[in-house]
């Protein structure tokens, strides 16, 4: 008979299914698992629902693909970018490796043949792609579209900085998503992350090594650990800008090198996907294995009692849409005071 598990998820992306996810399917391969009002388990991410996990006192496990930390007196157990080891209680499984939100790891596309390499560059109609909905904090994203436009046209397709006839955007998500059709069209794509920080390596340069697009890439600086180098521009490595599309030139003019790039292995380790989907599983089992009293982690008493009632009254009154409003207010003009900051400095 298989153990019963009650769980709960919160503040979790608009289309993420309670009911059909990464998570719970791999929890029902071992457990018989309810989702309940009243869990024993509590999933949580940062995106929404501010604090509202402080209202759930059960064991609580961390999970946001955006660069936000574990707060370990807050969560039992944290599955974020960051990489360090924590006992049992934390994991890295980036948010690239949950394209497949319901079931089995991402994969990891094929190296592709010479001809199948041919095939590809004679469906490129574009030079390159930038699809993105906002403005970064420190600019990068900004002086790279502009660096790699002075060269050549490039399509910017989201709502930041559209260029596009009649102000044609592309579609993110959905049954009408058009955003991988514009990106396979395009030799490159503009992969830049919204702030260069060790470890934060999100779906961006996945989304174009999947099809068939070099992504010239700016953010994590150690995104070749895992990310075969010789599949993508890594413009961390280029001494400036400047020298870094000087090299997206010599890749454009070049259709050997080219088809080289398109032929490498996706990641450094082919098996990673794989690997890392073991690693979670063994990671969530290590939780529900044990008594549930057992597989607390954060303190709940002296201090940090205090600190939970602390979060407890935020989680009521942080979401008053009144205080909330007042808080997003400042928080943009604190944004703004910062991107004029960075500007300055650059």
């Amino acid at each position: 008979m298989k153990k019963k598990v009650k769980v709960k998820f919160l503040g979790f992306w608009s289309d993420f299914d309670d009911a059909d996810n990464i998570f719970i399917n791999i929890l029902r391969e071992r457990y018989e698992v309810e989702l309940s009002e009243d869990p024993e388990y509590l999933f949580y991410s940062p995106l929404t629902d501010y604090f509202q996990y402080a209202r759930y006192d059960c064991v609580r496990i961390l999970f946001t693909g955006e660069p936000y930390s574990a707060d370990y007196n807050s969560a039992d157990y944290a599955i974020d970018f960051d990489e360090y080891c924590f006992g049992d209680r934390h994991m890295r499984y980036p948010m690239y490796l949950c394209q497949n939100q319901r079931s089995g790891p991402g994969t990891s596309r094929k190296p592709l043949t010479d001809q199948e390499a041919d095939q590809v560059i004679a469906q490129k109609n574009r030079f390159c792609n930038f699809i993105y909905g906002h403005r970064t904090v420190d600019g990068n994203r900004e002086r790279i579209y502009e660096a790699v436009s002075d060269y050549k046209h490039v399509d910017s397709i989201g709502c930041f900085m559209n260029n596009m006839p009649g102000g044609e955007t592309a579609v993110f998500t959905g049954e009408n998503a058009t955003k991988q059709q514009y990106v396979r069209a395009s030799k490159f794509t503009i992969a830049v992350e919204s702030m260069c920080q060790k470890g934060f390596t999100t779906e961006k340069i996945k989304d174009a090594l999947d099809a068939y697009s070099i992504p010239i890439y700016f953010g994590n600086p150690d995104v070749a650990r895992e990310f075969n180098p010789g599949a993508f521009i890594d413009l961390n490595k280029f001494p400036t800008l400047e020298d870094g599309v000087e090299y997206i030139k010599k890749i454009d003019q070049d259709d050997g090198l080219y088809r080289k790039m398109l032929m490498e292995e996706e990641f450094t380790d082919p098996d990673y996907p794989q690997k890392k989907y073991e690693e979670l599983k063994a990671f969530l089992y290590n939780i529900f294995d044990q008594d549930k009293e057992d597989a607390y982690r954060r303190t709940r008493w002296y201090q940090s009692y205090q600190y939970e009632r602390m979060y407890k009254y935020a989680s009521y009154h942080f979401n008053n849409w009144f205080l909330h409003g007042i808080y997003c207010f400042f928080n943009k003009l604190d944004l703004m005071r910062s991107a004029r900051k960075s500007k300055k400095q650059n």
